[in-house]
């Protein structure tokens, strides 16, 4: 496999700035949750190139069949990419070299086809995958030759869904009831599915048709793989990190921005305080997780505050916690490579050609040599191009 190695010069094209470690705390409850306190104004320069072991770069074979439009969940399994073409109703299939293989395609054509892809997980094995259609109600996988396997009728909502071991899968319904008021449950944000058949559910609460949680910006992907484990963050106006492994789930994580930018509500607030919440003018100045996404070593969570997106990077052997911003100046935009999934332990983001072809410009216009590797995609892609993929390995 042909990886594209990118020196200590890319950490430009990745963190724009970084904390000063001692700012944020870290500390266990005797329950086991480590507790983080961060402090998400401070950012520092000093240990930026400090971070990253390695960075390089994919480019993602472009043609009429291959061609990606609005980018929606990114999966890699063993030596396969899987993306979710929101635009197309599709998944295209890569290798990990970025060469197209193939993709799921059979919206509206017959027995077997869907409406829609919601959201999509792949089988441990890379063989198949399954999708929520939404608007047919069902789960429906398909191999990887776009061959229907089979599909199943739900009554309950999915945000989010990640599949386990045989069957089973780990559906995120978030704030919503089932379809069937008078199913089982009508009231959990999250569910232990076989087949299609709830057998367990976790955070019950009540619903009410009222209540305003859902307008609470949130993260999008709830789910995220870390090994055997499923990680579960960035909810509505919740700071908690959970990990589910099998039929089990365990908060594993509290996250604390501080006072001034802690949000007045939780999941657990009134209808009168989340109303009130809503109307406040500085409510986008509050703190609001994005994406959690884990390895064996690091914790990395994106967020928003005070309308800036920042994130932070937790190492688990010893403790320490860096806080970045994603992008904080015109002149060293770094959100290109902001991690979306991760993979063998390596974090991964994604790069519209359009966007990266504008910063290579920018840093040669500020006098940066950029390294072969870089410039040699710069000559391959142009503004029509599929995204480029990032893989970063932090220390």
């Amino acid at each position: 496999m042909k990886y594209l190695l990118i020196g200590t010069y890319c950490l430009i094209y990745i963190l724009s700035a970084c904390n000063n470690s001692s700012i944020n705390t870290v500390n266990v409850d005797e329950n086991g949750v480590i507790k983080l306190k961060i402090d998400p104004m401070s950012f520092h320069d000093d240990l930026f190139s400090d971070l990253i072991e390695d960075v390089y770069f994919i480019q993602l074979e472009t043609s009429t069949e291959s061609r990606l439009g609005e980018i929606g969940k990114i999966e890699i399994k063993g030596d396969k990419i899987f993306i979710q073409d929101r635009s197309l109703h599709e998944i295209k299939i890569f290798n990990i070299d970025g060469k197209y293989l193939g993709k799921i395609s059979n919206r509206h054509r017959g027995p077997g086809g869907y409406n829609d892809i919601y959201s999509f997980s792949v089988s441990k094995n890379g063989e198949l995958i399954e999708i929520y259609d939404s608007r047919g109600f069902k789960f429906r996988t398909y191999n990887l030759n776009n061959e229907f396997v089979e599909d199943f009728s739900i009554d309950y909502i999915v945000s989010d869904f990640m599949k386990l071991e045989n069957d089973k899968k780990v559906v995120y319904s978030g704030y919503f009831p089932s379809y069937n008021m008078d199913g089982f449950p009508n009231s959990s944000r999250l569910l232990f599915v076989n087949k299609s058949d709830v057998y367990q559910s976790a955070f019950d609460y009540v619903y009410s048709e009222s209540n305003r949680i859902r307008e609470v910006m949130g993260g999008f992907r709830n789910l995220s793989y870390y090994g055997d484990t499923i990680v579960l963050g960035n909810e509505y106006a919740d700071f908690n990190i959970y990990h589910i492994f099998e039929d089990s789930i365990k908060k594993k994580y509290q996250i604390d921005f501080g006072d001034e930018f802690m949000p007045p509500i939780n999941i657990n607030s009134s209808e009168e305080e989340i109303e009130n919440f809503l109307n406040l003018d500085q409510r986008h100045e509050f703190a609001k997780i994005f994406r959690v996404l884990e390895s064996s070593q690091h914790l990395f969570v994106e967020y928003a505050v005070k309308k800036r997106m920042c994130f932070f990077l937790l190492d688990k052997t010893n403790g320490e916690v860096y806080n970045l911003q994603s992008s904080f100046d015109p002149s060293r935009r770094v959100d290109i490579s902001v991690p979306v999934t991760i993979w063998n332990d390596t974090f991964v983001g994604i790069l519209n050609a359009e966007y990266f072809k504008m910063v290579f410009e920018s840093r040669k216009e500020q006098g940066i040599d950029p390294p072969s590797i870089l410039s040699e995609i710069d000559r391959k892609i142009d503004e029509n191009c599929n995204p480029v993929l990032s893989f970063i390995k932090f220390k």
